[in-house]
């Protein structure tokens, strides 16, 4: 019987990447860091891409920002992350 894997939901990737950007506040994350802690398999394209894509809806909603292929967290983000506790 092949194996089967469950698709990680969007929006649960979407929140670990993003509490994990935080937790490394202030500093920047290589996006292949990123891809490495957050793919099942990072050699695979289909996984890099739904990183990368999380990736790019974080940026694309204000939630982190991109210097060259380093990414860290907004402003925004860092207050909301404070306010929530």
């Amino acid at each position: 019987m092949p194996v089967q894997t469950i698709e990680p939901d969007p929006e649960s990737l979407s929140v670990a990447m993003l509490c994990f950007i935080l937790e490394h506040h202030p500093g920047q994350l290589h996006v292949e860091e990123v891809i490495r802690e957050m793919a099942t398999d990072p050699a695979a394209f289909a996984d890099r891409d739904t990183v990368s894509v999380a990736l790019d809806n974080l940026h694309r909603s204000g939630l982190l920002h991109r210097n060259g292929e380093f990414v860290f967290a907004s402003r925004a983000a860092v207050q909301a992350h404070t306010l929530r506790g």
